[in-house]
Formats: structure tokens, C-alpha cells, sequence
């Protein structure tokens, strides 16, 4: 059975379009698996019919379809190489936010240390954390980790594969600068996530070694958020999010479980259902206050 970082050899056998804007060639390997690459995504590549190209397997999607990278006819992952700048977005003391051209034309947005931007700068070096559909995911190697993420602020992350560490299952996340990040499976398996999706997070904690605490958005629900509650029992320490700090479990209409410190409610008579605003999320679990 394949998974991800699998890497194969494929021979095109045909290529087939479907409109204007959509054709696939049709990819087989050793075994006799076909698979569906895009040809205008990698129409730089010059595939042709009993062609044969490398392949690593990209993601494998929640319904077991799966998504191949060929390799890059230039670009290999963890080299470096020179990329045109075309244009810089902003910057300040420690980063800034450029965009460069790659030897296709592709233009890519990336953070690089301001130190080693110049005024009239016509190319930089830069290294190639990996390809994705064709386009390299770039990163400045000077460029400390602690400086491209701020606590309490949202990013993206790109689900990339799933492994068991210590016992425990997590999801491989990949971010600025090529950086992989640990998501613990257990706490967000009512998220619906899923290998080869794009995943906002707020970064609650940057630890002085660059290591990053993730929150992902909740799939419906915002800090700030009003929602009416009713008292469900004193949580269990073991399962509460605050570990041995003493919680009350609420749940809404639709039996989703949300917690509220208990020392909002000690002492005092609890009605039959209250409006509670939502103040955070903590790995994977919603808190509440009384409104």
C-alpha cells in the first residue's frame, strides 16, 4: 500500500482533455497503479506518451485518492539556487516580504532576512524546501524561525502527511521556511482534518527554540461568539483542557461539549440554559464565560 513520500517511477500512457482549462496524463507504475497528474500544472515538464518520470507521493486525500509531484526538470529539494526578485511587498528590521521568479516565470512570494536585501537587488539565493505542483516552496536559510511567526497570530500551515511518534498519532504540518510542526491527532478528530488540505492555525506559543503550539480555527466558531448553553456535569480532570483545574462541561443543542472555570459558577444558582461567550480554544476544546 502507498503512503506519502512513497517514490515511484511512472510511464505516461495517454493524456486526456477534458475542457479548455483541464487535461491529465495518465501516469502508470511498476505495478500496474494509474494515476492522474495534470498536465497543465506541469505543461514545463515535457511529458510525452511512454515517457518516464520520478514521482513521490504528495498526500493521499480522506477518500484514499492520491496525489503524485513528479520531479522538478530543475529544482531539487534542500539546494540552493539563485531566483530573479521581482518586486519587494514590505519590510521591516528583521524580515522582508519579497516576490521572485523562478526559471518557469512562476512568481513566488517569500520571507527572507531583511539583511540580506540591498538596495537594486537583482537576484537572491534561496533553497528549495520542496515542490508542489509544480512550483518550488522556497525559504531564506539566514532567516532565524523564531522571526517569521508572532504569538496570537494566524497562519497557514499545509497538512503534508500522518505518522505515530512515542505511541501517539499526529498530523506533519509544513510552514514558513520549510518548517514541519507536530499536530496532535487526539485533540482535533472532530475537525475533519485531512493530508493535502491548507490549515489555519493561531500560534499560541513560540518557544525560545522556534518550536511552535498550534491552535487550529475551530470549523465554525470564533472567539467572541455568543452561544447559548446548558449545564451539562463537573468535567472529568482527565479529559478537561485546564488538566486538574476545576471545569463545568456545558453542551449547546447539538451536544457539543464546551467548558466554563468554575469559578464563574461555585456558589451561585445555575439556570436552566445561559448565554456564554466564547473566550479561546485549547487544543481542540472550546472555554467559556458567562455574558
Amino acid at each position: 500500500m502507498l503512503k506519502t513520500g512513497d517514490i515511484l517511477q511512472i510511464t505516461f500512457r495517454k493524456k486526456i482533455d477534458i475542457s479548455d482549462t483541464e487535461e491529465y496524463w495518465i501516469g502508470e507504475n511498476a505495478a500496474g497503479e494509474r494515476f492522474l497528474i495534470d498536465a497543465i500544472a506541469y505543461q514545463h515538464y515535457h511529458f510525452a506518451v511512454n515517457k518516464q518520470a520520478t514521482a513521490v507521493v504528495d498526500h493521499i486525500n480522506c477518500s484514499g485518492k492520491i496525489f503524485l509531484e513528479p520531479e522538478h526538470p530543475v529544482y531539487k529539494s534542500g539546494k540552493k539556487y539563485l531566483f530573479p526578485v521581482q518586486t519587494i511587498i514590505r519590510q521591516n528590521a528583521e524580515t522582508t516580504e519579497i516576490v521572485v521568479e523562478d526559471i518557469f516565470k512562476n512568481a513566488i512570494q517569500v520571507e527572507v532576512n531583511s539583511k540580506n536585501i540591498n538596495t537594486g537587488l537583482s537576484e537572491i539565493e534561496l533553497t528549495v524546501a520542496r515542490v508542489r505542483k509544480a512550483i518550488p516552496v522556497l525559504f531564506d536559510a539566514t532567516l532565524k524561525l523564531a522571526n517569521l511567526y508572532r504569538e496570537h497570530k494566524i497562519y497557514s500551515f499545509h497538512v503534508d502527511s500522518s505518522i505515530n511518534h512515542g505511541g501517539d498519532d499526529f498530523f506533519v504540518l509544513s510552514g514558513k521556511a520549510g518548517s514541519a510542526h507536530l499536530l496532535p491527532k487526539k485533540f482535533f478528530s472532530h475537525y475533519s482534518i485531512s493530508e493535502g488540505q491548507v490549515l489555519k492555525c493561531e500560534v499560541t506559543r513560540v518557544a525560545q527554540n522556534g518550536k511552535l503550539s498550534l491552535e487550529p480555527l475551530h470549523p465554525s466558531l470564533r472567539k467572541g461568539d455568543v452561544v447559548e448553553l446548558q449545564f451539562a456535569e463537573l468535567a472529568n480532570p482527565e479529559s478537561s483542557p485546564a488538566g486538574k483545574h476545576k471545569l463545568y462541561r456545558f453542551i449547546d443543542d447539538d451536544g457539543h461539549d464546551f467548558f466554563m472555570s468554575a469559578r464563574f459558577i461555585d456558589d451561585k444558582p445555575l439556570p436552566e440554559k445561559m448565554l456564554c461567550k466564547i473566550d479561546k480554544f485549547k487544543k481542540g476544546a472550546i472555554l467559556v464565560e458567562p455574558v
